[in-house]
């Protein structure tokens, strides 16, 4: 009997990063703005875990970016000096 591959649903920033081509800090941004869904997996009692992303958030994320527009005005004014 053969099996179906299982889908990976979540994994560290390391892995999301390579997944979507976004970069651990942008993805940290992400999840600090409620823009994409985490969890901290840890043991009961521990300080310390590992941070997971939701893989099916990034991609509703990236996909929502499909056919999105460019902000022109605030480019030129990076580009500039100026503020934002």
């Amino acid at each position: 009997m053969e099996h179906d591959p299982i889908a990976q649903r979540w994994a560290p920033y390391p892995e999301a990063s390579r997944f979507s081509g976004l970069s651990q800090r942008l993805l940290e941004d992400l999840v600090k703005d409620g823009l994409i869904v985490s969890s901290l997996a840890r043991r009961p009692g521990c300080v310390r875990g590992v941070r997971l992303v939701e893989l099916s958030s990034l991609d509703a994320y990236i996909r929502s970016g499909i056919n999105g527009k460019t902000d022109m005005a605030a480019l030129q004014r990076k580009r500039k000096g100026g503020a934002r």
